[in-house]
């Protein structure tokens, strides 16, 4: 039996273009249509061979009843035309009406190595954490796969090829530095004789009870911590490495790993935390730095900016995801630790006995 793939891309753009575009500025309100209202819980974990698992708690409103049971799903994900890997869920349920709870594992392996899409990612993280950003690219989804699994799958649909112009998808943009400064603005620090007790609002609290600090040679340092971490949000996570780069006015400042990993399973959970840093050095990097730590010393304006960079994560540091390496992010220092540009002088001390 042929099947047109032209008619049944047809039929999916015309069911979900009503849906279109998504504001992402509205992501995680109260109020308004925002997917962040359906997410109940989230647990996100990084496996061998470039891959990512998420296991979402969904719960969606439905005006009929649902009975849903797919074992397996997958597809591949397609940016500028580039595969960046292939998504698939595994049992995919849900039963019921009203407030639906469906439950699903989702996995993305990553096509690596992939030249074409870290720049392609970093363009695209640009766009949407930028007012008025450039979203110039083509998302598309191809191959797809329906069936009990894998090696029992019905491939009818391999030749579909659906792409659209992520404008067309997505409106908005994020404001990270409103985000952050509101984190900041939210943020305590508490010292007690036998830990720091760091409270980032409703969303984290950290307290450290012990940290070993040794320098070794070719500028690095590495870092060891013992803390108590609680998350506020429903998330449990299970990452093998993370690695990060920090720009301080676009010059290297330090190459950060955490090589232990960050494995969280919800609630109070006591971590020894190692960190790798590769400290930048020479005299760009070195003059900058002054200028920063001057500006503080004299109470004047930062007009310093911080920078993040170089993002991979991975079951190791050998097997990462390098999607995001060239997404690059800079906020300025000033605007985030005082309103008026200066660092703000405020001591959070544990009262005297």
């Amino acid at each position: 039996m042929n099947v047109s793939t032209v008619a049944i891309e047809q039929l999916i753009l015309g069911y979900i273009t009503p849906y279109l575009p998504i504001d992402i500025s509205k992501l995680g309100e109260g109020t308004g249509p925002s997917l962040m209202n359906y997410i109940q819980g989230l647990a996100i974990s990084t496996a061998p061979g470039h891959t990512l698992l998420i296991s979402p708690k969904i719960q969606i409103p439905l005006p009929f009843e649902l009975d849903l049971n797919i074992p397996y799903f997958a597809l591949d994900i397609n940016l500028d035309n580039n595969q960046l890997g292939q998504l698939f869920l595994a049992d995919l349920v849900g039963t019921g009406s009203g407030n639906v709870a469906i439950s699903v594992g989702v996995g993305i392996v990553f096509t690596e190595p992939s030249p074409q899409i870290p720049p392609t990612v970093a363009k695209l993280v640009t766009g949407l954490t930028t007012s008025g950003g450039n979203l110039d690219i083509t998302a598309g989804i191809s191959n797809l796969a329906l069936g009990m699994s894998p090696s029992d799958a019905i491939n009818t649909l391999n030749g579909l090829n659906i792409a659209l112009p992520i404008s067309d998808l997505i409106t908005g943009y994020i404001d990270l530095e409103h985000l952050l400064q509101t984190v900041m603005s939210e943020t305590s620090v508490s010292i007690a004789p036998n830990a720091v007790a760091i409270k980032v609002g409703s969303l984290a609290q950290l307290t450290i009870h012990e940290a070993s600090i040794a320098v070794l040679p070719n500028n690095m340092i590495t870092a060891g911590i013992n803390l108590d971490m609680i998350l506020g949000l429903p998330i449990v996570a299970n990452i093998g490495y993370l690695g990060l780069q920090l720009n301080l006015d676009g010059a290297n400042l330090a190459g950060v790993s955490l090589t232990s990993g960050l494995n969280y399973g919800g609630g109070t959970v006591q971590m020894d935390a190692g960190v790798a840093i590769s400290v930048g050095t020479g005299p760009t990097i070195a003059g900058k730095v002054a200028s920063l730590v001057n500006a503080i010393i004299a109470h004047q304006p930062v007009s310093s900016s911080i920078g993040v960079a170089g993002i991979v994560i991975g079951q190791s540091s050998t097997d990462l995801i390098e999607a995001l390496s060239q997404v690059s992010i800079s906020l300025p220092l000033g605007g985030l630790l005082g309103g008026n540009g200066k660092i703000l002088h405020n001591s959070h001390k544990a009262p005297s006995p």
